[in-house]
């Protein structure tokens, strides 16, 4: 997923429509950057958060009613899935705030899946998915492993050693052991590597696990079908913990 648009809306009920609950909810730590990647785009448009407030009101979901404060925000997320919206909630109301990050069906019956407890519910997303390339394989892989972790885990993919949410400490200590762990992954961290293959595309890409560096190689057939195999590179870095 790489590129956002903000709405701030209190919404209105709607159509009911089907829905994936990707993401539980979690509280985000207030100093991470924002994404290097994100761009403008056109306002989440209104009938989606209209659907995902219907949908989430079936279900019970105290989220419904955070949909109409003045402190939440809805992010539309550009993804490669045709036939769904993924968008992103966003609470400020308290002292930490709270995000959840959901895949709206555009039609048929409501349902809700946690995709971060049960990454199986990825297929129900491909209706329609034809890859063609492989930069549209890199942003299947990358999409895959934004929505299959929830964000207290602490997992996003990194690029240089840079991209690392390291330590923001005074004390010369911690700056000694973030400048050697630095140095420690800087050969091993590395952008998305695509290749063909006999099914369709390997990705091969880096990305933090909490203080744990991982390799994440991902098998992407034309159809968006994910399969993913990881290797732990690095453990114990200094770097800052998700709660």
């Amino acid at each position: 997923m790489t590129r956002r648009s903000r709405v701030r809306r209190a919404v209105a009920g709607g159509a009911a429509a089907g829905l994936l609950l990707l993401g539980a909810c979690s509280a985000e730590d207030p100093g991470d950057p924002p994404s290097s990647s994100a761009a403008s785009e056109p306002s989440a448009d209104t009938d989606d958060v209209d659907r995902l407030r219907d949908a989430l009101s079936a279900q019970g979901s105290d989220v419904a009613e955070t949909l109409d404060a003045d402190s939440t925000t809805v992010t539309q997320v550009e993804s490669p899935f045709p036939r769904w919206r993924v968008l992103e909630v966003e609470d400020t109301s308290g002292d930490h705030p709270l995000s959840w990050t959901f895949v709206v069906n555009r039609s048929g019956e409501p349902r809700a899946v946690n995709l971060a407890a049960d990454a199986s519910a990825w297929d129900q997303l491909l209706e329609g998915v034809q890859l063609t390339s492989s930069s549209e394989a890199r942003e299947m892989a990358t999409t895959h492993l934004d929505l299959t972790h929830d964000a207290a885990e602490g997992v996003y993919a990194v690029s240089t050693a840079d991209d690392i949410r390291w330590l923001a400490s005074d004390s010369s200590n911690a700056k000694e052991s973030v400048a050697s762990d630095r140095e420690r992954v800087r050969d091993d961290v590395h952008a998305p590597r695509v290749t063909t293959s006999s099914q369709g595309w390997k990705v091969t890409l880096t990305a933090m696990h909490q203080q744990s560096l991982v390799e994440h190689v991902f098998t992407v057939t034309r159809d968006g079908a994910v399969d993913e195999t990881t290797r732990t590179v690095a453990r114990d870095l200094a770097t800052r913990v998700a709660h």
